[in-house]
């Protein structure tokens, strides 16, 4: 299992507000109080409690999920996938493995100018950074850093596209 196709299937990654840009690196100072070292200016805020609980509902049946089949968590994906990313997620072969989530939620924030690189996504447009970790026959493969994005229309917590192969 790779994770070069998660990759271009998430699309552009933008990074967080407050968080680090292109060419430089910061280490989180403050998860409970939503800073980066070096970008901290007393403004951030935490995101919305309830948002953030159904965003961890998802994610957390995903990496349930992983401890199963990978075609079966690949249907799930299909599930909870937005919409307007649900073509993407059918062209995805099915992966060898399956991936867990650990996302960073107290960095979950707004990304509106942020546009998928196939297909669209639909209601309000979050960023959440995350680990991911690769899981091939009972075994961590492999691990990546994305910047995830996920879409959120009334109570509906909705993802982008991930393929895995």
């Amino acid at each position: 299992m790779t994770l070069s196709p998660l990759a271009a299937c998430t699309g552009a990654s933008t990074p967080p507000a407050g968080g680090p840009t292109s060419g430089t690196s910061s280490v989180p100072t403050s998860a409970a109080a939503g800073t980066t070292a070096g970008t901290d200016t007393g403004t951030a805020s935490a995101p919305d409690p309830q948002l953030v609980a159904r965003v961890r509902a998802v994610f957390d049946r995903l990496s349930a999920a992983a401890a199963g089949a990978p075609a079966a968590q690949q249907q799930l994906f299909l599930q909870v996938v937005d919409p307007g990313q649900l073509s993407v997620q059918r062209r995805c072969v099915v992966p060898t493995g399956t991936l867990t989530f650990e996302p960073a939620y107290a960095y979950l924030a707004a990304a509106p100018d942020w546009q998928p690189a196939q297909g669209t996504m639909t209601g309000t447009v979050y960023s959440l950074p995350s680990l991911l970790r690769v899981h091939r026959q009972g075994r961590i493969a492999g691990t990546d850093l994305a910047d995830l994005h996920i879409s959120v229309s009334g109570d509906t917590v909705r993802l982008t596209a991930l393929c895995a192969a």
